[in-house]
């Protein structure tokens, strides 16, 4: 297997060892993670991380419990269906979600979950939150599975966090205290293959893997089997490449507005693998529904006003789902 150090000669996006936030004592480690988090976020938007503390045999284990799940019968995945989800919870067949509006839908099928809230939640019924819908086929292995990673790389998200609040400024748990009932989505994805003639081709008349566009939370985090990501810099497409133990972590809407457009949220893509499956997993982290994205205290000044208007989190995620899921365009109300 290749070394960190010889994929890194194949991609420009910097890779972050942050093994040091473990320690806040440790402030000479804060302060160069810190930089280099902020460095990658202005220039690319993207980087990677290791030394995260999610071990490979456990993103072995969830890259196998993604096979299990694409893996399935088409009429027990469908019965799990994210149309009929209050909260965009289930799976995704092939076609229903296109990121990019004037390409095709996307060639990929997916499954997202988040935190369970009960009923008696006040956050319940804002269309974000609430049941999880899990694959009865796979069983309460599979789903608990899948429900202590969740908490395990919301745990490496909070970490990035709070090393960007200690760059700019604001308190270190600024962020964590937006997190207490998050909207956090985990997300499995599949790619199917596709003819080699036709991997290259990125037209209005081909389906992509996943179309153009950026993330809609504050950061997302990726782990990535075989090649396929790309991501713009400078007006090109550069590739971000799988690299063992790793994670690709990417900055979202929500963050360049907090951040004044001082980060970038940059746009993105997949390639469809040629005659072979793609399996990634990724982690959209967000703050709870009624959290107000505002300004982070170090980013503006008399000389650099705030350039957005304050909206929640849920405000915003309506928004964007709405533009991207057919289910979402014909719905009704989930209060009703």
């Amino acid at each position: 297997m290749d070394s960190i150090e010889e994929i890194h000669n194949n991609t420009k996006i910097p890779i972050i060892d942050i093994g040091g936030l473990s320690d806040e004592n440790n402030i000479e480690e804060w302060k160069r993670i810190s930089n280099q988090i902020d460095a990658a976020s202005i220039e690319y938007g993207f980087f990677y991380v290791k030394n995260h503390g999610i071990p490979m045999e456990r993103l072995d284990q969830i890259t196998g419990g993604c096979k299990d799940l694409f893996n399935m019968p088409l009429e027990e995945k469908m019965k799990i269906d994210i149309s009929k989800s209050i909260n965009h919870r289930g799976y995704g067949c092939v076609y229903s979600e296109q990121l990019d509006p004037d390409m095709k839908p996307d060639l990929k099928e997916t499954f997202s979950m988040g935190i369970n809230m009960t009923e008696d939640d006040p956050l319940y019924y804002d269309g974000l939150n609430g049941p999880n819908q899990y694959p009865e086929y796979l069983g309460a292995k599979w789903s608990g599975m899948m429900e202590s990673y969740f908490y395990e790389i919301m745990d490496v998200s909070l970490r990035i966090l709070r090393a960007i609040s200690f760059k700019l400024g604001a308190p270190l748990d600024y962020f964590d205290t937006k997190y207490d009932k998050t909207v956090s989505s985990l997300r499995l994805i599949h790619y199917p293959p596709v003819l080699k003639r036709q991997a290259n081709i990125y037209d209005k008349d081909v389906s992509p893997g996943c179309g153009s566009h950026t993330d809609y939370g504050c950061i997302s985090l990726l782990y990535q089997d075989i090649a396929g990501l790309q991501i713009e810099s400078k007006s090109k497409w550069i590739d971000a490449p799988p690299i063992p133990g790793t994670f690709v972590v990417n900055i979202g809407d929500m963050l360049e507005r907090w951040s004044n457009n001082r980060y970038k949220s940059t746009l993105h893509r997949v390639l469809s693998p040629i005659n072979q499956d793609r399996y990634v997993f990724a982690l959209f982290s967000e703050p709870a529904s009624d959290v107000m994205i505002g300004c982070l205290p170090g980013c503006t000044s008399p000389s650099n006003p705030w350039k957005y208007s304050e909206i929640t989190t849920g405000d915003y995620l309506h928004s964007r789902f709405n533009d991207t899921y057919a289910y979402r365009r014909n719905e009704e109300d989930p209060k009703n």
